[in-house]
């Protein structure tokens, strides 16, 4: 069971890449099918994202198992 964050392509482009504290940490951009976009939840408790914690505490969340789960990119 992962817990993930959902984001439209919009969002992600808001907050994926490195963070402005710490350089060598970024948010990865996944790109899942329907033009869904997910990160994983434990972004939240990461001191390097802390910029976007608010952000992103205020998406929808789904369980990676759930059959509803967008599914990857062939």
């Amino acid at each position: 069971m992962t817990m993930c964050i959902l984001l439209t392509a919009e969002q992600a482009d808001h907050v994926c890449g490195p963070s402005a504290t710490v350089p060598w940490a970024a948010l990865p951009k996944i790109e899942r099918q329907g033009g869904v976009f997910i990160l994983g939840v434990e972004v939240l408790g990461d001191p390097a994202h802390e910029a976007h914690r608010e952000y992103l505490s205020a998406l929808p969340q789904m369980d990676s198992s759930d059959p509803a789960f967008p599914a990857a990119l062939e």
